[in-house]
């Protein structure tokens, strides 16, 4: 039953729009991230609709940047699905949780990480960066109970590289 929730068919609609200057460790601009699908349900009766939307914004001042993000997401209640297609838990995802821990059928995460260059002339990777993360955010089985009421805190400190093949943590 569950590999017959994951198919979604219906009308996407997609809105994304990137200003950042780059994808790992950006110092600067904007992201905006839009989603929405509606149709029917293949396998249960009824109808999806699945809404998505995060946001990025990033500041530096000098080697030091502000990295905010908020992301919320929902879909309707499935009846006897435990869980839900949304889930947090994991590094910057709620810290210190399990990866994926909470599941539901509802999102809300709001973060934010200030980072700082450790060195202009870096080795094996383009740039060594130094940070940490406060981190608020929870998921829901009933999407119509999503709000700030009864988010979980969280927060990290790492070590961070920008590599050839993406972004390396220790946190």
């Amino acid at each position: 039953r569950l590999g017959q929730l994951q198919r979604l068919p219906g009308l996407p609609r997609r809105l994304d729009i990137d200003q950042l200057d780059a994808a790992s460790f950006a110092r600067d601009g904007w992201r905006l991230n839009l989603t929405g699908i509606t149709g029917r349900q293949t396998g249960l009766s009824g109808r999806t609709e699945r809404l998505e939307a995060s946001g990025t914004f990033v500041g530096s001042r000098g080697l030091r940047t502000l990295n905010l993000q908020a992301r919320a997401a929902r879909t309707r209640a499935q009846p006897d699905v435990p869980g839900g297609p949304y889930a947090l838990g994991g590094f910057q995802q709620l810290s210190g949780l399990r990866t994926d821990q909470l599941s539901g059928n509802a999102l809300l995460l709001l973060r934010a990480t200030v980072y700082q260059r450790l060195s202009q002339h870096p080795v094996l990777t383009r740039g060594w960066f130094a940070g940490a993360s406060l981190e608020a955010g929870n998921v829901w089985l009933d999407p119509g109970r999503i709000g700030l009421h009864g988010l979980r805190s969280a927060g990290s400190l790492f070590l961070g590289a920008d590599t050839a093949a993406g972004p390396a943590y220790l946190g």
